[in-house]
């Protein structure tokens, strides 16, 4: 598998460690392990101005930044990133090659999910799985690829943890992000309800979602915006990206 395989795990998680090396040698796969920010003995002094989300959350969020720093640092065009506690997928691999191929020009791939996934369809990644522009919060980081350029645009504009991390990818709709989403999920945690995260303070809380008129707008722009993903997308796939013609309405279409 050409592309670079990383986990984060915490070192006092060996048992963690030897699920998920199991699960990947079953599967011919080898990951790198980076040991994830402890929350138990981060100094939160650093992060009083960082919002509101828990310890923990602080913790996985910069455990992911030291993921994306080093697939700048290693000029790697695309890594998958796993945390420890997740089942994955046999076509895991395979779709990860697909993608790799493709020359998508995105962000992020989302290979798992927490909530349905729900969005427009692009193309198929591998037997029943399908790439889509996600239209509603997929929620959770537990399986993921990243691009090159996708990890500098995430270090660049959102290296403080003033939100737990998966939230900066759900609002990719409005903060410039291009991310798509695997459905069904090619990854799920064990079990999401007993987390390190969890142990160590609630989630954050979200803000007031307002009214219903301001619910009604924001539905019509995540629909908007995942359309113009996928029409962005289907341009790029079908080569007609590559002649002038096909340019200009590529960057027609990446217009928010």
């Amino acid at each position: 598998m050409p592309v670079s395989i990383f986990v984060i795990n915490l070192l006092r998680r060996a048992d963690r460690r030897a699920a998920i090396d199991a699960q990947l040698a079953a599967a011919g796969l080898r990951a790198e392990f980076v040991a994830a920010v402890d929350g138990n003995t981060l100094e939160l002094a650093a992060y009083r101005d960082a919002g509101q989300p828990s310890r923990g959350e602080i913790a996985c969020y910069l455990s992911h930044t030291r993921i994306w720093a080093q697939v700048i640092d290693r000029q790697l065009a695309f890594a998958l990133v796993l945390e420890d506690d997740v089942l994955i997928d046999r076509r895991l691999a395979q779709a990860c090659e697909a993608i790799a191929q493709m020359p998508l020009g995105v962000d992020v791939i989302r290979l798992g999910s927490l909530m349905r996934p729900c969005g427009f369809k692009i193309a198929e990644i591998a037997p029943g799985i399908d790439l889509l522009a996600p239209s509603r919060n997929a929620s959770g980081m537990h399986a993921y690829l990243v691009s090159q350029q996708g990890a500098r645009r995430l270090l660049r504009d959102f290296a403080e943890p003033r939100q737990p991390v998966d939230r900066v990818l759900d609002q990719a709709w409005h903060n410039g992000l291009d991310v798509l989403l695997a459905a069904p999920p090619l990854a799920s945690p064990r079990n999401s309800n007993h987390s390190d995260i969890a142990a160590l303070g609630l989630r954050a809380r979200r803000s007031a979602r307002g009214n219903r008129l301001q619910r009604w707008i924001e539905r019509i722009r995540r629909n908007a915006q995942a359309l113009r993903l996928q029409r962005l997308m289907r341009l790029r796939l079908s080569g007609r990206g590559a002649t002038p013609y096909g340019r200009a309405l590529a960057a027609r279409a990446a217009i928010p």
